[in-house]
């Protein structure tokens, strides 16, 4: 696998043309950065390996929804089991 760079010359130098790829426009809540979090205290392979790829963010958006999905269908039964009434 050979990776072509584009170069721009800069006074005596050449700078390689690089950009990154578009990060979605939503912010990270509580899980995604709990998730974080731990990524980078116990698991900096992974952590390493997800950004230097630029998939950290999707990674962490994913592990938000999936933690406010499970968490809005837990919440009705156990308001339910706590007897709490309802709105």
């Amino acid at each position: 696998m050979e990776i072509e760079l584009t170069y721009t010359k800069v006074g005596d130098y050449y700078i390689p043309n690089l950009a990154l790829e578009p990060q979605p426009d939503r912010s990270l809540g509580k899980y995604g950065l709990l998730r974080l979090r731990y990524l980078k205290e116990h698991r900096p392979g992974l952590f390493n390996r997800l950004t230097l790829s630029g998939k950290l963010f999707a990674h962490l958006l994913e592990t938000e929804d999936a933690a406010n999905d499970m968490l809005d269908s837990m919440m009705p039964g156990m308001a339910k089991e706590a007897g709490a009434p309802r709105i």
